[in-house]
């Protein structure tokens, strides 16, 4: 079974402080506990969660249909308006 999964951080302090990796080993936890086998990454480095031009979050959005399951660490990684996950 494949999951996709998004990765967003709005900083590169955020970068740097390696919260994207946080985010994608805790995501890999989860996938393995639940028998997820593939992971495809879409990840958004240093991007606003209130910014339209994200690049892999549009990407999933075209391409959601095609997975088991879409994983975020947490739904404020999608964005800050609710509106904007929809």
């Amino acid at each position: 079974m494949t999951v996709a999964a998004y990765v967003r951080v709005s900083t590169e302090q955020q970068k740097d402080d390696d919260s994207h990796v946080n985010q994608r080993e805790r995501i890999e936890q989860w996938a393995d506990r639940n028998g997820y086998d593939s992971i495809d990454w879409f990840e958004d480095i240093a991007v606003s969660g209130q910014s339209e031009n994200r690049e892999h979050y549009q990407r999933l959005m075209n391409s959601y249909q095609e997975y088991d399951a879409v994983v975020v660490r947490e739904l404020s990684r999608f964005g800050r308006d609710p509106l904007t996950v929809l």
